[in-house]
C-alpha cells in the first residue's frame, strides 16, 4: 500500500492571493521524502484552500503535512481540525517558524491545538522522513508511536496522557542532500498560476536578533547549495515561468558570502538569456558591503534595478541594537555602496526600519529616519511595526514580562476569507500582535513616529522628489528638516490633508483589538469577514493612506509641499527670485515625471507631455544636481514619456496586481521597482 501524503503551504484567497509565492518550502520536504521513499509514497502539493478542500474530499490522506506561519496559521488549523474530525487516523504534521521556543510554551501550544499530532521544529526535511519511516514501521498506528514515547530529532508532540515529548535539536549538515523540487517537476503546475517562484540557496543566519524567528543561536551555522545546482534550478525556472516578472530569493543575508558572487553571475546570465526576472526580492546581508555591492552590480549589469542595494538596519541607535542583540553595518560601511547605487539606472538603495523597538524613543526613531534620509540617501525604505512572532526570543513569556511592551491585535492584512472546509463555509482571519508603546515610547510618541513614517513613504520612498532632494543636498540643506517643517507646520494648514492624517491615526490605534479573545470572537462572524474582504475593515494603514494621497489628494499634497519647500529655503536664508524659479521648476519636473495614480489608463501612459523650462534640468540631473542654477539657466523644451519597454512592464504589472482598489495599488507599489514607473525625459 502506498502512503498518501498531502503537503500544503496555504495562502488566503479571500481578497487576493495573499502569500503569492510557489509553495517551495514545503516542497523541499516533499522532494526529499520522494527521493528517499520513491514509489512507497504518493504525494501532492497544494497552495490554494479551494483545491485542498477538493483533494481532501476526494481522497483522504494518510498524512497531512502543513507548513505554518503568521499569515496562514488559522487557515491551516481549520483544515487540520476538519480532517481529524472526518478521519481521526490521518496523521497531521505541522512545521515552520510559527512555534514557540521554550518547551513549556511548546507544550501549551500543542495542548491548545489538539488536531496537530506532531510539530517539526527547525529543518524539516530529514525530520519528516524519520517520522514517516517510524509511522510505516508502526503500520501508521499513531497511538502506538505516541504510547511508546518515541523520540526523533526535531519532533515535538503531546501524548494522550499529556506528556510532552521533544526530540533533540538537529540541523541538516549538507544542504546538497535535498533535491530541487523544481527540476523534479513537483512544482510544474504552479507555473500556470500568478504565483512567483521562491528559491533558497543559503540556509542559516549568523545573527541573533531577538525580534526574528531566525535569530536562535541553533541556526547560526550557514550552509549553501553548489553552483551547478543553482544554475540548473534557475535555468529550469526561467525556461518555464509565464505569469510573473519576480523571483524571490529567501537567503537571509544574500550578498555577504563569497559563493554569492557565483550566484550573481548565474542570475546575470539567466536574465540575459530569458529576460527574467525583472525584480529579485530578498534579504541583503549585514556584513561585507564591498561584496554586496559587487553582487548587486553583477546582477544589475543585465538590467538596471533588478536587485536592490543597501542593508536592513531596523535602527541605527547603538542602545537599541544592543537590546536587540543585533549587529549592523556601520553607516560609513553602508555609504561604501551609496555612490555606486545612485549612479546605476533605476537602482533602489534600500533599508528596513522597525518601530517601536525595545529601548527606542521618539528621538531615536527620528534619528533613524534622519540617518537613512540625509546621511545614506536611501530611496527604498520599508518601515515596519514591531510584531511579536512565535519562535522569536522577544515573544517568550520571560522577555514579554521584562520588556513590558504594550501590544494590540489586528487582522493580518489580506489574510482573510470564507472557505468551504468540507461542506461548511468557514470564516477565517489571521491575526498578528503589534507593539504600539513601551516604557520609553508612549502611544503619543508612537503616533508622531508613524506620521513621519507615512511622510517618508510618500515623499522619499521610490524617489518621487529625487531631483528636488538632490538640489537641496547641493545647497547643503537637510531633506529631513524639510520633512519635519512640512509635518509640523504646513500639513496642518490643509483641511483635506488633516482628514487623511486623522484617518491614518484612527487606523493605527482605534481599529486594533486589546485582546486575542476579542479579535477571535469578531472574526468568527461571516458578516465581519465580508467587510474585511470588501476592504471596509483591515486596511494596511501605511499603504492605504499613501495610495489615498497619491490617488485622491496628490494635487493638494504637492501644492502644500511646494509651499513648504519655499518656506524652508527662506528659513535657511538661501531664497531669492532665481532660487525660487529654480525650485519651482524642479518641483514641476518631479510632478511630470512621477507615475499618475489618478489616471492609469493606457491612453494617458502613452501620451507624451512636453513643457518648456527656464533651466536645463536634464543636464542638471545627469550631474545629480551638483551644479549651480546659473550654470544651467537656459530655455529648453523637455519631453516626458514612457518607451515601449516601460509601457509593456507597467501594463503587465498593473494587470498582475490590479488597479481597482487602494489595496491593489498598494501591492503594485510595494512589490515593484517603482523607479521604473517614472517617465523618461528627453529634449525636444
Amino acid at each position: 500500500m502506498k502512503i498518501k501524503i498531502i503537503f500544503t503551504d496555504l495562502t488566503h484567497t479571500g481578497m487576493e492571493t495573499n502569500a503569492n509565492t510557489f509553495p517551495s518550502g514545503v516542497s523541499l520536504v516533499a522532494a526529499y521524502a520522494k527521493q528517499e521513499l520513491g514509489n512507497l509514497i504518493d504525494i501532492s502539493i497544494h497552495k490554494f484552500p479551494e483545491e485542498l478542500n477538493e483533494a481532501l474530499r476526494q481522497n483522504t490522506p494518510h498524512i497531512l503535512a502543513m507548513t505554518t506561519f503568521v499569515w496562514n496559521a488559522k487557515l491551516n488549523y481549520s483544515f487540520a481540525a476538519y480532517i481529524k474530525k472526518v478521519s481521526p487516523e490521518t496523521v497531521v504534521v505541522f512545521g515552520g517558524p510559527d512555534f514557540p521556543i521554550p518547551p513549556i510554551e511548546r507544550k501549551d501550544f500543542l495542548l491548545e491545538r489538539p488536531a496537530i499530532d506532531f510539530f517539526v521544529k527547525w529543518d524539516g526535511e530529514h525530520a519528516f522522513l524519520d517520522l514517516v519511516n517510524e509511522l510505516m514501521d508502526k503500520k501508521l498506528d499513531l497511538k502506538l508511536l505516541k504510547k511508546n514515547h518515541i523520540t526523533l530529532k526535531n519532533l515535538c508532540y503531546v501524548t494522550e496522557d499529556q506528556d510532552y515529548i521533544e526530540g533533540p535539536d538537529s540541523r541538516i549538515e549538507d544542504l546538497m542532500t535535498i533535491p530541487s523540487p523544481y527540476t523534479m517537476g513537483l512544482l510544474d503546475r504552479f507555473f500556470e498560476t500568478p504565483l512567483y517562484p521562491l528559491v533558497e540557496y543559503t540556509r542559516g543566519c549568523p545573527y541573533g536578533c531577538t525580534f526574528c524567528n531566525d535569530g536562535n543561536s541553533f541556526r547560526n551555522n550557514v550552509m549553501h547549495k553548489s553552483v551547478d545546482f543553482i544554475k540548473e534550478e534557475l535555468e529550469y525556472i526561467a525556461s518555464k515561468v509565464k505569469n510573473t516578472t519576480i523571483l524571490h530569493l529567501v537567503d537571509l543575508n544574500f550578498g555577504q558570502y563569497k559563493h554569492d558572487i557565483e550566484t550573481a553571475k548565474i542570475l546575470r546570465s539567466i536574465i540575459n538569456k530569458y529576460q527574467y526576472p525583472y525584480k529579485i526580492r530578498g534579504n541583503l546581508g549585514k556584513a561585507q558591503p564591498a561584496r554586496m555591492l559587487d553582487v548587486a552590480s553583477i546582477i544589475n549589469e543585465a538590467r538596471g534595478g533588478v536587485m536592490k542595494l543597501g542593508s536592513s538596519l531596523q535602527s541605527t541607535d547603538a542602545g537599541v541594537l544592543k537590546e536587540l542583540k543585533r549587529k549592523n553595518l556601520s553607516l560609513p560601511q553602508v555609504l561604501v555602496m551609496k555612490d555606486e547605487s545612485l549612479n546605476q539606472t533605476d537602482t533602489q538603495f534600500s533599508t528596513e526600519l522597525i518601530v517601536p523597538l525595545p529601548g527606542m524613543t521618539l528621538e531615536t526613531h527620528m534619528n533613524d529616519l534622519r540617518d537613512v534620509v540625509d546621511q545614506l540617501g536611501m530611496n527604498s525604505i520599508e518601515i515596519h511595526q514591531l510584531s511579536l512572532l512565535k519562535g522569536s526570543e522577544m515573544d517568550t513569556r520571560s522577555e514579554r514580562k521584562r520588556l513590558n511592551l504594550d501590544s494590540r491585535y489586528r487582522v493580518y492584512v489580506g489574510a482573510v476569507g470564507i472557505y468551504d472546509i468540507g461542506d461548511q463555509p468557514t470564516p477565517i482571519a489571521e491575526t498578528e500582535e503589534m507593539v504600539v508603546a513601551s516604557d520609553k515610547m508612549p502611544i503619543e510618541d508612537y503616533l508622531e513616529c508613524r506620521i513621519m513614517d507615512l511622510l517618508i513613504k510618500i515623499l522619499v520612498d521610490n524617489d518621487p522628489y529625487k531631483e528636488l532632494f538632490q538640489m537641496l543636498k547641493n545647497l547643503h540643506l537637510s531633506v529631513f528638516d524639510l520633512l519635519l517643517l512640512f509635518k509640523d507646520h504646513h500639513l496642518k494648514k490643509s483641511k483635506s490633508l488633516v482628514v487623511v492624517i486623522e484617518h491614518y491615526k484612527d487606523l493605527l490605534l482605534n481599529k486594533l483589538y486589546k485582546s486575542s479573545d476579542e479579535i477571535s470572537t469578531d472574526t468568527s462572524d461571516i458578516e465581519i469577514i465580508k467587510k474585511y474582504i470588501l476592504g471596509e475593515l483591515g486596511a494596511n494603514e501605511l499603504s492605504t493612506c499613501r495610495v489615498l494621497v497619491y490617488s485622491d489628494y496628490w494635487e493638494e499634497f504637492q501644492k502644500v509641499f511646494g509651499e513648504a519647500v519655499l518656506d524652508y529655503l527662506e528659513k535657511m536664508g538661501v531664497l531669492n527670485e532665481e532660487i525660487k524659479d529654480y525650485a519651482e521648476e524642479v518641483l514641476m519636473l518631479c510632478k511630470l515625471r512621477n507615475f499618475n495614480y489618478m489616471d492609469m489608463s493606457e491612453g494617458y501612459m502613452r501620451k507624451n507631455i512636453v513643457r518648456e523650462f527656464k533651466f536645463d534640468l536634464i543636464s542638471a540631473a545627469e550631474k545629480n544636481f551638483q551644479v549651480s542654477q546659473k550654470e544651467i539657466k537656459k530655455n529648453v523644451k523637455i519631453n516626458f514619456y514612457y518607451d515601449s519597454s516601460d509601457l509593456s512592464y507597467l501594463r503587465k504589472e498593473l494587470n498582475h496586481f490590479g488597479e481597482k482598489s487602494l489595496h491593489n495599488i498598494g501591492k503594485f507599489i510595494q512589490q515593484n521597482n517603482s523607479l521604473r514607473t517614472r517617465r523618461k525625459v528627453s529634449y525636444t
